[in-house]
């Protein structure tokens, strides 16, 4: 019994032994049983006798390499100093009239109207609420997507010139009291408006209360009150001139314009609702409300792209105070002047008037002379036809005399 004891004990190591090289060897499950081996070699002689010296081996060099390296030297860690970059004003405003969207921001609105302009007390006998103009399309392939500023006199003509222009800011200016309140009663309707039909239902009498409690809540006393006489008294006139305008535009006896056209509306209403428009007191003549606007346009970095004078010219030479005051606008490039002349029937294109183009470059070589002229004087000696006789192009003076 004794020896049949012997004998198993002494193969119980040996088949153990056996069924470790028979399992599978990947390194988890031999680092597992290194592990394992070494508590028992701890604990047994025996058992250090049958470790797997190769796996030992394997598990020593990843002990080592786990370790720190002694003497070691950190690498410096080296970072730079943060970069300002300036901002420059006049490249963020060029930007800004170039791609900038929605509501004017504010700090070019306050910029505007910060300035004062002051009124110009005239009380003309006749007050044009509307344009007796009829072929201003003429002038739209010229100013087709110039951007930049639109300052313009007279009516609701300036409205799809400025559309048309893609301006970024419209100055309207008047010196007639009565006209620059009949752009303020334009805007309200405009905004109450999502098509020229709506605009035209807004005429009616009926909507007085409406039109003026916006008047109210907008303006200052004097202001809303005549804005609603306006509407009440003066409705019934606009009506009419309209209706016969659209009328005309579908017999092709007149330009299309804001209200024949939902997308020229669109652009107006668009313009209106984010602030873009300036209503300002204007006399020409002085120059005071022109030198300022460029003084403004200046200051924001915005260039003056269309100038419309309709025919308020021809009543004037040119003095030095319209002058000095052309001159100081900061002008576009491609600026252009748009006016109209009374140069004859033969001439004519609709009612009365000859259709003329102007580049802003060669208007400031005028008004850089010193004799007095006027714009009829520009138009009879130095105009070159476009269009048969009815629309032509103003050139540059001569370099001696005018």
């Amino acid at each position: 019994m004794k020896t049949y004891l012997f004998i198993l004990l002494t193969l119980i190591p040996i088949y153990a032994c056996s069924n470790c090289k028979q399992q599978p060897s990947s390194p988890s499950e031999s680092t597992e049983k290194v592990d394992s081996k070494k508590v028992v070699k701890s604990d047994s002689k025996k058992a250090t006798a049958f470790t797997d010296k190769k796996t030992v081996t394997t598990t020593e060099k990843n002990t080592t390499a786990e370790k720190p390296q002694k003497n070691v030297k950190p690498v410096p860690v080296t970072t730079k100093p943060a970069v300002i970059k300036k901002v420059d004003p006049a490249a963020e405003d060029h930007d800004y009239w170039k791609n900038g969207t929605g509501v004017l921001k504010e700090k070019y609105a306050k910029a505007i109207n910060a300035v004062s302009f002051k009124p110009t007390g005239a009380n003309p006998k006749e007050h044009y609420y509307v344009s007796n103009e009829d072929f201003y399309g003429l002038w739209y392939p010229y100013v087709e997507n110039l951007g930049g500023a639109y300052i313009g006199v007279a009516s609701d003509q300036n409205y799809t010139l400025a559309v048309k222009s893609g301006a970024k800011l419209v100055f309207l200016i008047d010196y007639d009291y009565e006209v620059n309140r009949t752009h303020q009663l334009f805007q309200i309707m405009v905004e109450l408006s999502k098509t020229p039909e709506e605009f035209m239902e807004l005429l009616k009498r009926k909507y007085n209360r409406k039109i003026t409690e916006i008047a109210k809540s907008r303006f200052d006393i004097k202001t809303a009150k005549f804005i609603s006489y306006l509407h009440r008294n003066a409705s019934g006139f606009l009506k009419k001139h309209h209706r016969n305008r659209i009328r005309n535009v579908k017999r092709k006896l007149a330009s299309p314009y804001w209200l024949t056209d939902q997308k020229l509306f669109d652009g107006w209403k668009k313009l209106v609702t984010e602030k873009r428009v300036f209503i300002l007191p204007g006399n020409l003549i002085d120059g005071d409300t022109i030198m300022k606007i460029g003084t403004i346009c200046k200051q924001i970095h915005i260039p003056v792209s269309v100038i419309y004078f309709s025919n308020a010219e021809e009543f004037w030479v040119y003095p030095d105070t319209f002058k000095k005051a052309y001159l100081n606008l900061p002008l576009h490039e491609k600026a252009i002047i748009l006016r109209t002349v009374v140069l004859g029937k033969k001439f004519k294109k609709g009612w009365k008037f000859h259709y003329t183009i102007q580049s802003g470059s060669d208007f400031a070589a005028w008004m850089k002379k010193t004799k007095s002229f006027s714009s009829k004087h520009m138009a009879r000696g130095y105009r070159k036809p476009i269009e048969k006789l009815y629309f032509s192009r103003i050139g540059p003076p001569p370099a001696k005399g005018i």
